[in-house]
């Protein structure tokens, strides 16, 4: 029998949710695991005018998510995509691993999240460079994305790259539709992407990504007064 499943973990996006786990490496008695068969992905759908945070989690029937072959060296991530959520509601998912008929595992950690229609994305980014700082302002995001207004609180993230690398975030999230970038250094190229974020009270659900916009900061300080000057008769 696999050890059961210790990570697994969620990502939400505008789209629904992407869940991730590790193949189970070792059985419970330390043998080698060489083959996964496959994995039962439980999941749990319940409104959230109802939940109750005593009450068992009322799991349904399983997913079955393929398995395969453990790769001589290393680890094996498995995958799998949940599109087909409804707004309002809470889910919860657990995971179980099998390596053959009636050999399946304990239980996984379990992830939860609340599900919303996302807001809509952030428009007429632009991003201004100065000197030692970079400026970037967006409209406000005031819609969902099924054109109902946004009720719940908006905040946005701010995506940051240097020289067209990659995308990572920059700071927490912020309640305007500015935010100046002080950790940035002269002559560089700095793209920017944002994101909106609706928060409830049981969670928060995100926009897609907006465009990128660019800005360049240069160094508009003035030099120094010059010292000492002389003149000297020839």
């Amino acid at each position: 029998i696999p050890k059961a499943v210790l990570d697994l973990e969620v990502e939400l996006d505008d789209r629904g949710a992407t869940l991730s786990w590790s193949y189970p490496q070792e059985t419970v008695t330390g043998d080698t695991v060489e083959e996964v068969q496959g994995f039962e992905l439980y999941r749990a759908e319940v409104r959230a005018e109802s939940y109750c945070k005593t009450c068992p989690v009322p799991y349904s029937a399983s997913i079955a998510v393929p398995g395969g072959l453990m790769p001589s060296e290393g680890g094996k991530t498995a995958i799998y995509e949940a599109r087909d959520l409804r707004p309002g509601n809470l889910y919860f998912f657990k995971v179980r691993s099998q390596s053959g008929w009636w050999r399946e595992s304990k239980d996984s950690n379990e992830v939860s999240f609340f599900w919303q229609t996302p807001p809509m994305t952030p428009e007429g980014v632009t991003a201004t460079g100065g000197d030692g700082k970079n400026t970037v302002q967006w409209q406000a995001v005031t819609q969902l994305r099924d054109a109902t207004p946004a009720t719940a609180p908006v905040r946005y993230q701010i995506y940051r790259q240097v020289d067209g690398g990659t995308f990572s975030k920059v700071g927490e999230p912020v309640a305007t539709t500015t935010y100046t970038d002080t950790k940035v250094e002269n002559g560089r190229t700095y793209g920017y992407q944002v994101q909106a974020l609706h928060t409830y009270p049981l969670g928060m659900v995100r926009s897609a990504m907006s465009t990128g916009a660019e800005a360049h900061p240069l160094d508009r300080t003035a030099p120094p007064v010059p010292m000492g000057v002389e003149g000297i008769r020839t």
